[in-house]
């Protein structure tokens, strides 16, 4: 069996994964519970929509089932510090304060239920993060493979 292999750019700038907010709910006669959600407004919300819809313009079946090799390239936009008018303004490696991880959960979940089932499929493959370069948006590459070989350890 063939490995199936999506490649998609998102060209959006990168926004990580915020912290869960937290709300007591006290239903009438009922015990307290606790709800946690993303605000509607947070603009991890536009980044996930980005996400889909890029995905979606190129992938238009049902979610990929089995283990999954996802590659990630998040670039960044270049901070004031890094833009200069008389030399070249190439990718450099990411120092800020986006964490690599969050920014990973952010694409994973936007694309839940409609890439794969569950993003827990995705059992390997690289994240890099970097700056755009000066002739570019910020943007999120991604390259999603159906893995068909048991892993060589």
């Amino acid at each position: 069996m063939n490995a199936l292999i999506i490649k998609f750019k998102v060209v959006h700038a990168p926004i990580p994964q915020p912290r869960q907010r937290f709300r007591i709910i006290q239903p009438e006669n009922k015990p307290a519970m606790v709800h946690n959600y993303t605000p509607a407004k947070h603009p991890v919300q536009d980044y996930k929509r980005a996400v889909l819809e890029a995905f979606q313009n190129v992938y238009d079946g049902e979610p990929l089932l089995g283990p999954l090799f996802l590659k990630l390239v998040f670039a960044m936009p270049r901070p004031k510090r890094l833009i200069w008018k008389r030399r070249p303004m190439v990718h450099e490696w990411f120092n800020g304060r986006a964490d690599r991880d969050n920014l990973q959960k952010s694409f994973m979940d936007a694309l839940n239920g409609v890439a794969w089932k569950d993003d827990r499929q995705v059992v390997s493959g690289p994240v890099d993060v970097i700056y755009a370069a000066g002739s570019e948006e910020p943007y999120t590459s991604a390259s999603l493979q159906t893995l068909t070989e048991k892993p060589q350890v």
